[in-house]
């Protein structure tokens, strides 16, 4: 009989395999979690559009008859002191002139049998055709002239100067009030907004430099709540008084633009807040939300979990804040030497949708 011999399995060598092929699924394993909590996230904005449900039909726009649509009384206080960011408003001034077309008729034109001039070029072949050539009269129907009206609202809550963007606030509020003068876009208006919404600067008031420093020291940042269902239903019925008396045929195009951290919009309650942006869309403006970021800050509002119930109580999971966010247009902005190129291109989309409708 022939003896067979077996080899035996190398242990050791056994156990070297096993300690690698874990070691790597170990490795896999870390891969998936990765550490951004402290990761700086730059200088970057963003801009984006969420998609939103379609408004409902006959649906009646509600207007509260108790807000008081007066100016406060400004006060002579010295104590924010942002700069005028001259060469940024140019930039904004220049790129909004590409977006924002002149929609009031203010320059003589065409050729008419009755008008407001005569056209001093169809005079002599007026005489020639024995005054049958008779379409010699301008009238005003070439656009030169922006005809739109824009409200401002910047947060006056403590949480703006609690995350610093106290700073970034007033020099968008500079920046964009100041493109807008320059522009000679309309008629300007700039509100508050914390426990309460005000209006500091009216839109038939008339803007300067001057009147642009006395508003930017109405704001001391220490109210304790952000009222966005009380900003809402004040620019609504400042809108609607504007379109009841306004004397044009033409439609007024309207804006609303937000500066705030963009925390705390739920505070008032979930169904609430969508029910008055929802309120706002049907009555006919366009709302535009600017997040001001610090870059220095730690946490970003990006950064914001929030849990989810059911109808039953029952938690369904816990989902990001800006996913269930609002309103459907809004810029993080976390430099605002980006302000003229992410203002404009959120701004195109509003002008494409008045072009459109």
């Amino acid at each position: 009989d022939q003896n067979a011999t077996v080899d035996k399995p190398d242990k050791s060598k056994q156990s070297e395999e096993n300690n690698e092929d874990s070691s790597e699924k170990q490795s896999e394993k870390e891969k998936e979690f990765i550490d951004t909590m402290n990761v700086s996230r730059g200088n970057e904005s963003l801009v984006v559009r969420q998609d939103v449900a379609a408004l409902p039909n006959n649906f009646q726009v509600n207007f509260d008859t108790s807000l008081s649509l007066q100016q406060i009384n400004l006060s002579d206080s010295d104590e924010n002191n942002a700069p005028v960011m001259t060469q940024l408003s140019h930039s904004l001034s220049e790129q909004l002139r590409l977006i924002l077309n002149p929609t009031k008729a203010s320059s003589l034109q065409g050729d008419f049998r009755t008008g407001k001039r005569l056209n001093m070029r169809k005079i002599i072949p007026f005489i020639a055709s024995d005054f049958k050539k008779d379409k010699i009269w301008l009238r005003r129907t070439k656009p030169t002239k922006r005809e739109f009206q824009i409200l401002v609202a910047l947060d006056d809550s403590s949480s703006m100067a609690d995350n610093k963007s106290r700073s970034m606030a007033l020099q968008s509020l500079n920046t964009i009030s100041s493109a807008l003068a320059l522009l000679e876009a309309g008629q300007l208006g700039v509100l508050r907004f914390g426990e309460s919404a005000e209006v500091v600067h009216p839109l038939h008031g008339q803007w300067s430099q001057s009147v642009g420093h006395k508003i930017q020291n109405q704001f001391k940042f220490d109210q304790k709540k952000t009222s966005v269902i009380s900003l809402l239903q004040l620019t609504t019925a400042l809108f609607h008084r504007q379109r009841s008396n306004s004397s044009t045929q033409t439609a007024l195009s309207q804006l609303l633009v937000i500066i705030s951290d963009g925390r705390g919009v739920f505070h008032e309650g979930k169904e609430k807040v969508i029910q008055s942006v929802v309120n706002a869309r049907c009555a006919g403006y366009f709302c535009l939300y600017l997040i001001v970021e610090n870059p220095e800050n730690k946490d970003s509002v990006l950064d914001i979990r929030q849990p989810v119930f059911n109808s039953k109580g029952e938690l369904e999971g816990i989902h990001s804040y800006m996913d269930s966010f609002p309103f459907q247009h809004y810029i993080i902005l976390r430099d605002v030497e980006n302000l003229p190129s992410t203002l404009s291109d959120a701004l195109r989309q509003w002008f494409q949708l008045v072009c459109s409708s």
